[in-house]
């Protein structure tokens, strides 16, 4: 769920904006597009959904590569503690059940299968995604979380999920941060502090402080997260906002070292599609 931002204005991609580029996806991001539309249309059971999904992310890691660019898969690992429990609540509201790293084995093996690097994130994969963006080993961060905004990702490229040709109604399309701070009036600091007092992945906001509200008290407080704080009434929240703070503007992450691309695997490929994972095809041959 993440960041609630609205109107942040982004255009079309180009050609241009892929070729040569490396694309650091957010997977369960992306998998989980894929996944809750047979299920909320009553076309799929659990598990056929979750092979949809596998389907889907394979087919956008080869789009990509014929537009010219380069994926990396990255994965989402356990939950943070701050954001543990802020996921119970989304996950009771879900009309679809959720997915998690019990899930990843399939879409890792198609994405390998592809020869496409994975990462598994130490928490989330959109951290891990735009850490990675902000130190030049990724050019885009593919994902519609908008806490990659806040975490400081340099180009967001959205709506993966879509099919590339479409060029009405939802479409890929890239967000550059510099044109959406400068839209909100802006830095990245006020946009960090706005953020934690609205609410993010890490902790659910102040009540009554909605985007423009927060925007603006930060803009009052010059993104100084603890002025901002003492404009508002101590309420026990304090300190776990200033451990939010500190998440976006050091995401957590590990060191991704040297990333290498392999070659297609066409055989280790349809097993992955076809939910036969080596784990799991181990089992069923035993």
């Amino acid at each position: 769920m993440g960041v609630k931002l609205a109107g942040i204005p982004s255009r079309a991609v180009s050609p241009e904006d892929l070729q040569g580029r490396v694309v650091a996806i957010d997977a369960p991001n992306l998998l989980y597009a894929f996944y809750a539309t047979p299920m909320l249309r009553g076309q799929a059971d659990r598990e056929a959904a979750l092979r949809a999904a596998t389907r889907g992310l394979a087919a956008r890691i080869q789009d990509l590569a014929r537009a010219g660019a380069r994926s990396v898969v990255v994965f989402d690992g356990p939950p943070h503690p701050l954001k543990r429990e802020l996921l119970e609540a989304r996950d009771a509201a879900r009309s679809v059940p959720a997915i998690g790293p019990r899930d990843y084995a399939a879409p890792r093996a198609a994405a390998r299968a592809l020869g496409a690097p994975t990462l598994d994130a130490p928490h989330d994969a959109e951290a891990q995604a735009a850490w990675m963006a902000r130190h030049g080993h990724a050019d885009l961060v593919a994902t519609t979380d908008w806490d990659a905004l806040a975490m400081g990702a340099p180009t967001l490229l959205r709506n993966l999920s879509a099919h590339p040709s479409r060029t009405e109604g939802r479409s890929w399309s890239l967000v550059r941060s510099q044109q959406a701070l400068a839209h909100l009036d802006a830095d990245e600091a006020t946009l960090r502090c706005a953020v934690v007092l609205m609410g993010c992945d890490f902790f659910d906001g102040y009540p009554g402080l909605g985007p423009q509200r927060a925007l603006k008290l930060a803009r009052a407080a010059q993104g100084d997260l603890d002025r901002a704080l003492r404009l508002l009434p101590e309420d026990g929240r304090h300190e776990r906002a200033r451990a939010a703070h500190r998440l976006l503007a050091e995401p957590p992450h590990r060191d991704c070292g040297a990333l290498r691309w392999g070659e297609l695997d066409g055989d280790a490929l349809a097993r992955a599609l076809a939910g036969q994972t080596a784990a799991r095809q181990t089992k069923l041959e035993g």
